[in-house]
Order: structure tokens, then sequence, then C-alpha cells
């Protein structure tokens, strides 16, 4: 009975060792490969992209990370939104300009939030941005004082020059042509950077 109790200690003892030699012999194992670096262009496509849907100029050292194609379209989008929003800069303030002066001299006792030449600036470059949307309307009066200023215009023709952005017969035809064909060629580059993207 001891010699059969030493056999299977032997036995025992011999497998654990043999068990250890075979982990310490066996290669090792290969470390889990690192994952693939992100492709960095696809990278600049995406803030390129982001750029485009908040209407910013896009800075030039970007552009040499683009294919020509996308950096072509990338340079027509910075000089249409340049454009754009010098031109609507401009028609805000002289529709600010007039009404305020329609105000002072047909109703000096009216409260005018535009007699502060901060405020026309202000409100003609939130005007300017906006004009870059499909939308613009509904975001002019999403800052509440923009709303507020023209609360007591709404309603009436004095409230055309900021609601009716991209309609010929208040912002002029040429503008609104041009503005049309920006929002298309936005929508065609944010598409184009998205699959350059992935």
């Amino acid at each position: 009975m001891k010699q059969a109790l030493y056999a299977l200690a032997v036995s025992i003892l011999a497998s654990a060792l043999a068990l250890c030699w075979a982990v310490k012999t066996a290669s090792p194992a290969s470390p889990a490969s690192p994952a693939a670096p992100e492709d960095p262009r696809a990278e600049i496509c995406a803030q390129v992209r982001d750029m485009a849907l908040a209407r910013e100029v896009i800075p030039a050292d970007y552009l040499r990370f683009l294919d020509q194609d996308l950096a072509a379209q990338a340079e027509e989008y910075n000089a249409e939104t340049a454009s754009l929003k010098s031109q609507y800069t401009v028609y805000a303030k002289e529709q600010i300009h007039s009404m305020f002066q329609y105000y002072r001299e047909n109703e000096p006792e009216r409260l005018n939030y535009f007699a502060s030449e901060e405020l026309i600036c202000e409100v003609a470059a939130h005007l300017a941005r906006c004009a870059l949307y499909r939308n613009a309307q509904q975001l002019f009066y999403e800052d509440p004082a923009m709303a507020y200023a023209l609360s007591g215009e709404e309603g009436g023709s004095g409230e055309l020059w900021a609601a009716a952005l991209h309609q010929g017969f208040q912002a002029g035809g040429n503008l609104v042509m041009e503005v049309e064909a920006y929002l298309d060629q936005v929508d065609a580059f944010v598409d184009a950077l998205d699959g350059a993207a992935q």
C-alpha cells in the first residue's frame, strides 16, 4: 500500500515537473499586435467636415492633407463662405440702419434696441452666420437676444429683413441664387468628406 502511495506521489511530482518544463520552454506568446494607428488623413477629413458644418473658413494648412479634388472643393467652399458672410453682413447693417432711421423719425418714443452700434454689429454677424444654413430664420430667432430685439417687428413687414433671408423679394435675386448654390455645394462637399473619412 505504501509503495502504491509512493508511486502515485512520484507520478504526480513527475507530471508537475513536466508541465513546468513545458511551460518554460514553450515559445512566448506573441503580444497582441497594437491597433493600427488611425489614418491621419481620415481624422483631418472629419475635422474639415466639422468646420464646413459650422460654416467656418478652413485653414490652408488643412488642405495639404486632402486629395486634389477635396482641396479644390475646400478652396471653393472657403471663397463662397467668406463672400456670403460679407454680403449678408452688409445686407443686415443696411436693413438695421434703415429701420433705426425710420423709428427715430416716425416713432421717437419707441424703445429702439438697435441704437447701439455694438448690437448692430452683433446682430449683423449673427444673421450672416445663420444665412449660410437652410433654416436661417429658425437659427436667427434661436438667439434670445435677437428674438427679443425684433419682437416689436413680429408679424409686420419690418421683420422681413431677418425672416426672409433666402427670399429674392427681400434679399435680392442674385444673393438668393448664390446662397442656394452654396448650400448645395456644402452638401456635396460634406458628402465627399464623409466618403474620404471612411
